[in-house]
């Protein structure tokens, strides 16, 4: 029965069934550095600015300091969104790197990345500050930690930069255990005002994954794809039939490396994840999309009654989702239902209320065997 009189004709629209799911962005790029001589109104201090992928907009940060440089070996790879955040060049290397470091409290040096969401509507997905993430003496990279912080908080990934010599590298790669941070051993060259000149191959990483999650899709690996560079500061030996080629032997402790293979190649598909189920960067980049587009689509559920038809809906939300990125190729399975062991009566009386979803992604094809043997029955065929 109607809860008021109304004599005509009435449109009711009926808010149910699967929503829409919308995919962030992932080629969105964090980047932190200094550029002392930049345009101070363009450029301000510890504030996000957004390029739009060409160099344009690049003129106002000057020639000098760690961003002019490793924006152009960004954008050399590829045209995405980018969050420029520009610090203080200290007096110092050590007051620099506190200024890079900055204040989650404060929101300065790489803690201005979480402004981005609010200021332009995208959030930096790929996180690096290259020229500062390389050094280890006693302790661990202190701005490497933050980005892996800043990364949790955003649910993007850090890219940081490794020594060249390997037990230095294996070193440094023990100091973490997120699946959010993956590191390159070895810098890259590249032109620069008329020069080749060496760069941090993090800035680098992060523009060429922009490109391989625009050209393929964000659940391809960005190993063995080609990068436009000039080519490698110290080169990388690999062999594909030598298992002790330094370029395996980096791959195996989780380090990424770059070789020339008909180019010049990123080499390495691990993050440095102590859970391996995640150890794939592919694989965390893809549950990360996955469940934080759909977390997104069932927050407007919050709130509602929890009657049959609301937990259809976001069963089918999901489902429908996951459908779509099945026939993509992304995934290859998976499945959302409302738990009927942990949403009994007394949680449904506090509010609460479990899903359990099971996936399975599209994992690397990292290690391909070809067995061979002789088979002289072939012989029989010649006359």
């Amino acid at each position: 029965m109607a809860a008021n009189f109304f004599h005509g004709v009435e449109i009711v629209t009926l808010t149910v069934g699967p929503r829409v799911v919308r995919i962030s962005r992932t080629g969105v790029i964090g980047i932190v550095g200094t550029a002392p001589a930049a345009d101070a109104d363009a450029f301000p201090l510890n504030e996000p600015v957004l390029i739009n992928g060409s160099l344009s907009g690049l003129s106002a940060l000057g020639k000098t300091g760690t961003l002019p440089l490793h924006l152009k070996a960004m954008t050399d790879q590829s045209a995405p969104v980018i969050m420029v955040v520009r610090v203080e060049e200290g007096a110092d290397e050590a007051a620099t790197l506190a200024n890079v470091q900055g204040s989650a409290a404060e929101k300065t040096g790489v803690h201005a990345l979480k402004k981005c969401g609010t200021k332009y509507g995208y959030q930096p997905f790929l996180l690096c500050a290259p020229g500062f993430t390389h050094q280890r003496d006693a302790a661990k990279n202190a701005i490497a930690n933050e980005l892996v912080l800043v990364a949790d908080n955003l649910r993007g990934f850090a890219f940081v930069d490794l020594p060249t010599d390997f037990a230095a590298a294996q070193t440094y790669r023990g100091d973490f255990g997120s699946k959010r941070i993956y590191g390159h051993s070895g810098r890259h060259l590249i032109s620069f005002e008329g020069e080749t000149v060496p760069v941090y191959a993090s800035a680098v990483i992060c523009g060429h994954i922009a490109r391989v999650h625009n050209d393929f899709g964000w659940w391809f690996s960005p190993s063995n794809h080609e990068m436009n560079i000039l080519g490698v500061e110290e080169p990388v030996y690999y062999s594909d039939t030598d298992p002790a080629s330094e370029a395996n032997l980096f791959n195996e402790k989780d380090i990424a490396c770059t070789i020339r293979d008909d180019g010049y190649r990123l080499w390495g598909n691990t993050s440095f994840s102590s859970d391996r189920q995640f150890s794939f960067l592919s694989i965390a980049i893809t549950h990360d999309v996955l469940f934080g587009a759909l977390k997104q689509a069932i927050k407007e559920q919050v709130d509602r009654p929890i009657v049959n038809s609301w937990a259809e809906d976001i069963a089918e939300t999901a489902n429908v989702f996951f459908r779509f990125w099945k026939s993509r190729e992304a995934i290859i399975d998976a499945n959302c239902a409302i738990s009927d062991e942990l949403t009994i009566g007394t949680q449904i009386q506090e509010g609460n209320t479990y899903f359990n979803i099971d996936w399975a992604g599209a994992y690397p094809a990292q290690r391909i065997q070809m067995q061979t043997a002789i088979n002289n029955g072939y012989l029989e065929e010649l006359f």
